[in-house]
Order: C-alpha cells, then structure tokens, then sequence
C-alpha cells in the first residue's frame, strides 16, 4: 500500500529574494518637467512684474545715466527716481554740468502720470505733469546767439578730413533724415505745471 507524501508548504519570498514575474509593476516615477517649466514661468513673472522695481534702484540708475553722459559734453547726475507698470513716474534732484564741470541747469522735483506701460507702447499721455523748481543755474548766450546748452549734446557728424563730394552727401542725407524724423515725431499731450521756476542769464560780448 503506497504512502501519501506531505505536501510542502509555499515559501515565502525574504526581502532579497528577485520579485516574481507575476508580482505587481513598480511604481513608475512621476515626470517633474511639468513642475519646473511651471516655476521657470512663475520665475519671468515675477521678474517682469518687478522691471520697474529693479530700475529703480541705484545701481540700475547708475548704469542708465552712465549711458546719457556718454552722449553728453559734460554729465548729468540724478538722485533717485521712481518707476512703475501702472503707477506715475518721478524724478527727483537733477543737476545738469557742462564739460567744465559747472552746474547750468537743475530740476528739483518732477512728476508725471506717465507710466512705463504707456512710454512702452508709445503712447506718451503725460497727464498732469509738475516740475517743482526748474533753474537754469548759469544761461551762458555767445555773440553768435548760440547758448551753452546747445553744445551739451555730442554733435554725430563725421571727421574733418572728408571730400566736399562727402559733405554735400552727408549734408543731403542729414536735410532727408531731419525731415522723415520731424514728420514722425511723437505724439505728447499733457498738462505741465512748472513751480518756481528761475534763471541765471549771462550775455557775452
């Protein structure tokens, strides 16, 4: 008569042991690109949303005015001024020097409903704009009845060794030029109120 042999117990898998292949799937892992093109967005936002901020600040007003004076037979300084998307613009403590490093010109204070926004988009509404203690500190007027404003700009004309043919050229394109820029100058409206206003004239003989 033949013996029935036992049946072995399953065995239980110990944690080393190579999972089954009819086991359960690993869990996949979750992309993250979505996340972080969501905080690279966020992060533009806040930046653009913070460009006047950040303009505003004295190393940014540093670097902007070092690009004016550039352009300048002298220089410009400028205490602070204030920006905004939405918000007026102001502008306080500006002092104008020649290349002799004299002060001829200063602007204690000015405010204007001009926003960023609006001079982005080219429509310079200025609204209700004043201009607290405009001085011209020393009007110097030549024979020739040029003043010493007029000479603070660089002139961007070119070198003195050209061809009389050049000239006239140059001088063609520059009359061609002044016209196409007088016919497309912007379009400024506003109402400007100017408080204590004074002026140092100096007529030369």
């Amino acid at each position: 008569m033949a013996e029935n042999t036992p049946t072995p117990p399953p065995s239980t898998p110990g944690p080393n042991d190579p999972p089954s292949a009819g086991g359960a799937p690993a869990p996949r892992r979750r992309r993250r690109w979505p996340i972080v093109v969501l905080a690279v967005v966020v992060v533009l936002l806040l930046i653009v949303l913070l460009l006047p901020t950040i303009a505003s600040t004295g190393f940014v007003r540093s670097i902007v005015v070092g690009k004016v004076n550039d352009r300048l037979n002298g220089h410009i300084t400028v205490d602070d001024w204030s920006l905004g998307w939405f918000s007026p613009t102001q502008v306080a403590g500006v002092r104008v020097f020649d290349d002799q490093n004299q002060e001829i010109a200063s602007i204690a204070h000015l405010k204007t409903d001009l926003t960023v926004l609006q001079a982005i988009r080219g429509h310079y509404a200025l609204g209700d704009t004043v201009v607290d203690e405009p001085n011209l500190t020393k009007l110097v007027i030549n024979p020739s009845g040029g003043n010493n404003l007029s000479k603070l700009i660089k002139s961007s004309g070119g070198s003195s060794s050209s061809t009389g043919s050049s000239n006239s050229t140059s001088s063609s394109n520059s009359t061609s030029s002044s016209n196409s820029t007088s016919s497309s100058l912007p379009d400024v409206s506003g109402n400007i109120h100017i408080n204590n206003f004074r002026a140092a004239i100096v007529q030369q003989h």
